[in-house]
């Protein structure tokens, strides 16, 4: 790489890398401060394993949509951020301008909501891994037998 490529590179990585994952999760907690006041979410056990599973789909997304941005910013092809990301945007407004109020919704609709909202993060965190541990073994394999000494 020249110079000019890699601080592009770098510039374009630091920007990408806090900015991009922060809009993700900005649009998760958007989404769900208005999912989790629902009775669905209080109902004792269930409720807390609910608001649980929906904070860990967010945290596994949030995670895919950054070792995205480390693989693009590595000159690799990801599309996790390009998908994942604006979906949490579309679900997030999708959840406070399309549901009703939350005490005129149905649980359905509130655990509708919320798969819009968190289903996609598992998805892109596996899809990313996989690609993730391609890329790896790839390095691994261009450099196995080279001693950095």
């Amino acid at each position: 790489m020249t110079i000019a490529q890699y601080d592009w590179r770098v510039r374009d990585m630091a920007k990408s890398v806090v900015h991009v994952p922060a809009i993700y999760a900005l649009a998760q907690v958007a989404g769900l401060t208005k999912l989790l006041s629902h009775a669905v979410f209080q109902q004792p056990g269930s409720g807390a394993w609910l608001e649980a599973a929906a904070f860990l789909c967010g945290f596994l997304g949030a995670w895919a949509v950054f070792y995205s941005t480390l693989l693009r910013d590595a000159g690799l092809r990801s599309w996790t951020a390009t998908f994942t990301v604006p979906a949490a945007v579309l679900a997030a407004i999708a959840v406070w301008a399309l549901l009703p109020a939350v005490g005129a919704m149905s649980g359905a609709e509130a655990l509708l909501g919320a798969a819009l909202l968190c289903g996609p993060g598992p998805v892109a965190w596996i899809v990313t891994m996989i690609r993730w541990r391609i890329e790896k073994r790839r390095a691994v394999a261009y450099l196995e037998g080279t001693h950095p000494w």
